[in-house]
């Protein structure tokens, strides 16, 4: 059966971190680690990161609708040829281009198991909700269930329209079916209105990568309250990067400065960067070695300036 075996982070852009050393006619590999680094093994591109059946849309007459993982393929192979082409040798990219590269970050983002898990538990908190107001209804006398459909449900879009009980329990078992597309042009378009920059390193070992490779984070989310603190494309202050290769990576952000390509051949920038995928990592980081450095792993320290320690200041200022 063809197009079964589907990679939710793509063979081809993990081939760019297959170790340069691989012992001559040895299948091209990279370094798999464990989040919290104790594990390391060599795995070829093609056999991790995959699901059976990911994408693919099961149709009531049994037909395997291919449209995502086709559609997802068209994006993989544009952008590897775009790496080639001219992200290599720093190459201006036209409109087209950028829109192209802006829909393959937010592909990046959009299409892993972590964002595809963390959408089906949304949802099936909702269907969890409807399937306790479906029961309740069932022991509801025929006067009471007569009320309760007069009352006008909540909408789910500007439009008024609501969802089904069907709809949301087919959001809860196969989000990605259902919202992968749309929610990449929607992060696409946000995306567009920031700043990209191409950011070039010489740094040794360069950038790794990992199982939730797009990256989104907001240096100033600390000093706000913690119903505030979710990572949106919204706030000045958010930064979005997806490494490409050990030797580049996207950075995208509302700072007029980072445009076009940047070089920084700071091991501390670097490692900084590096720290950051790592730690929002689901479960594996990448790297083009079997190699993993300490600072990977700092958790860091809460600055002074964090909001819940100036609460907890002002807290103590009020008794």
């Amino acid at each position: 059966m063809s197009h079964k075996k589907q990679h939710w982070i793509p063979q081809s852009y993990l081939s760019a971190w297959c170790d340069p050393d691989v012992p001559e006619n040895h299948e091209p590999y990279v370094w798999m680690f464990s989040k919290d680094g104790n594990t390391a093994k060599h795995k070829a591109p093609k056999n991790i990161f995959w699901e059976s059946e990911m994408y693919t849309i099961q149709q009531g007459d049994g037909k395997r609708d291919l449209r995502l993982e086709h559609g997802l393929q068209g994006l993989e192979d544009f952008f590897v040829r775009l790496c080639r082409e001219k992200f290599i040798s720093r190459i201006e990219l036209s409109p087209e281009e950028i829109t192209l590269v802006l829909l393959f970050v937010a592909a990046m983002k959009a299409r892993t198991v972590s964002q595809r898990n963390h959408m089906k538990d949304q949802w099936g908190n909702v269907l969890n909700v409807m399937d306790d107001v479906a029961e309740n209804m069932l022991k509801m006398t025929i006067e009471d269930r007569k009320k309760f459909a007069a009352m006008q449900p909540l909408s789910s879009s500007d439009s008024g329209e609501s969802l089904s009980h069907d709809q949301v329990r087919n959001l809860a078992n196969k989000p990605l079916q259902h919202t992968l597309f749309p929610m990449i042009v929607s992060q696409a378009k946000l995306l567009s209105h920031m700043h990209m920059a191409i950011i070039g390193t010489t740094v040794k070992h360069g950038f790794i990568t990992s199982d939730s490779p797009c990256v989104w984070f907001d240096p100033e989310a600390y000093k706000r309250p913690p119903l505030y603190r979710a990572i949106g494309l919204g706030y000045k202050t958010v930064e979005v990067t997806l490494p490409i290769s050990p030797e580049q990576a996207i950075y995208i952000s509302w700072n007029k400065e980072f445009n076009g390509y940047k070089e920084v051949n700071s091991e501390q920038a670097i490692n900084e960067l590096n720290r950051l995928t790592r730690c929002l990592c689901d479960k594996y980081f990448i790297v083009n070695k079997n190699i993993k450095k300490d600072i990977w792993f700092d958790p860091g320290v809460e600055p002074e300036d964090s909001w819940d320690k100036t609460h907890a200041k002002n807290k103590k200022k009020n008794y």
